[in-house]
């Protein structure tokens, strides 16, 4: 089982059902298509917000994707 924990400061959320899978391949491309399907709107509203998605065998951390967003404004003087 393969577990996909979500933190992004304000709403983390912990796997505690799981996800079986072929393989750790496949559960690794999952967990980047989790996080680029959650984090859509937040790119849309803009501003400043990072996300990061922990995949687990039971309690092991295998591997981590993360997603920052940051924007700069420039103001251009005539």
């Amino acid at each position: 089982m393969y577990f996909f924990d979500l933190f992004d400061g304000a709403n983390d959320k912990v796997d505690v059902v799981g996800t079986s899978f072929d393989d750790e391949d496949a559960a690794r491309q999952a967990a980047r298509s989790m996080l680029a399907d959650r984090v859509r709107s937040e790119v849309l509203r803009g501003g400043e917000y990072l996300m990061t998605v922990r995949l687990r065998r039971n309690t092991m951390p295998i591997f981590s994707v993360t997603f920052a967003l940051t924007e700069e404004h420039y103001r251009l003087d005539s």
